[in-house]
């Protein structure tokens, strides 16, 4: 994509009069493939926070249930007999495990919204910017300093984009320190959401 994208540029600002009509095809070819590119990370983007979701289950039904069953027996007295109250002790129970959970997951879905705004913005600055090259590509009659310009914004502009590796770390990041017992997942979401912002591609 960066190779057709910097043929066009090349041809564009070294061009004085006609463009060939291929170029134009070419173009269109770019704007597909962004097209399809963007549809991708969509479908990617939602599939990892669905995964990460499903690790929360996993997590919470398990280490965290056993952690916090650990806590709860060390802090009934002796005098007490568990087997008798045990009904209580699994209302209370299923009440704060069930909270983590939902305040887990509740972050993840806030998180993956935000991934997909910043997704679509992305997008639609760079389709815009396609769109201005295809029409100059079509055109050829502006003068060659609005060209160079038209053409450094939209290299810029290409390189917009959501880095998933490192999305996937931040996931993992914010899940590790909220699966703490007593993490403040309030503080923790909020950190991790102005996060979301700086994950860009390089």
């Amino acid at each position: 994509m960066k190779k057709i994208l910097y043929v066009l540029t090349t041809l564009l600002i070294t061009s004085c009069a006609s463009i060939p009509k291929e170029s134009v095809d070419l173009m269109e070819i770019v704007i597909l493939k962004n097209q399809k590119a963007h549809e991708l990370n969509v479908a990617l983007v939602d599939k990892l926070y669905k995964a990460k979701k499903k690790d929360i289950d996993i997590f919470i039904d398990g280490k965290y249930t056993d952690d916090i069953w650990e806590q709860l027996k060390a802090l009934i007295p002796d005098s007490v007999d568990i087997n008798k109250n045990m009904s209580s002790i699994i209302t209370s129970l299923s009440k704060q495990i069930n909270a983590q959970r939902s305040e887990m997951k509740q972050v993840l879905e806030t998180a993956r919204l935000q991934t997909q705004e910043i997704i679509s913005k992305d997008f639609k600055i760079q389709s815009e910017a396609s769109k201005e090259v295809k029409e100059l590509l079509i055109s050829a009659t502006k003068i060659d300093e609005n060209r160079v310009q038209i053409l450094q914004n939209y290299s810029n502009q290409f390189q917009l984009g959501l880095d998933v590796n490192e999305l996937e770390l931040s996931i993992d990041g914010f899940l590790n320190s909220a699966g703490n017992t007593g993490a403040d997942i309030q503080k923790l979401g909020q950190e991790f959401l102005k996060q979301l912002n700086q994950i860009k591609k390089k």
